[in-house]
C-alpha cells in the first residue's frame, strides 16, 4: 500500500515541527538528511506525491494543497466567530448547552435536562 496524501501531510507535519524545536531549543539533538533526497524517495512510493507542493509546505510557503496558509490570527477569527455564533444562539434561545457533555444542541430541555443527540443515544443504550 502506497503512501496517501493525508500520510504526507504528516510527515511534513512532523518534520516541520522538528524543525522549530531545532531553532528552539540550544543542544536538541540534529540529523542531517538531504530533505531533497527524502522528497525523491517520496515520490518512489507514490507517482502522484507533489514533490514541489510538498517541499514549499515544508519550508511554509504555502498549505498542505497549495493554497495559502492560516495565520494564527486567521484560525483565531475563525474560532471567535463560531464561539459568537453559539453564544448567541444561546442568548437568543435558538440553541441549548448540552448539561451531559457542554456542546451546544438544538434540543430542547425534557424533564430538567437538556441533551444533544450523542449523549440522548448514549443514555438510551445504556439504559436499555
Amino acid at each position: 500500500m502506497s503512501m496517501t496524501k493525508k500520510d504526507f501531510i504528516k510527515f511534513a507535519d512532523c518534520l516541520r515541527k522538528d524543525l522549530e524545536r531545532r531553532e528552539e531549543v540550544p543542544g536538541y539533538p540534529y540529523y542531517t538528511v538531504e530533505i531533497g533526497d527524502l522528497a525523491d524517495a517520496l515520490s518512489a512510493l507514490n507517482p502522484r506525491f507533489k514533490r514541489d507542493l510538498w517541499l514549499s509546505y515544508l519550508r511554509g510557503e504555502c498549505g498542505p494543497n497549495g493554497g495559502q496558509r492560516k495565520t494564527i490570527k486567521d484560525v483565531d477569527a475563525e474560532v471567535r466567530g463560531i464561539n459568537n455564533k453559539i453564544m448567541d444562539g444561546v442568548l437568543n434561545g435558538k440553541l441549548n448547552i448540552c448539561d451531559r457533555c457542554g456542546y451546544s444542541t438544538t434540543n430542547e430541555e425534557v424533564d430538567g435536562t437538556t441533551l444533544c443527540e450523542s449523549c440522548k443515544q448514549a443514555l438510551a443504550f445504556l439504559n436499555r
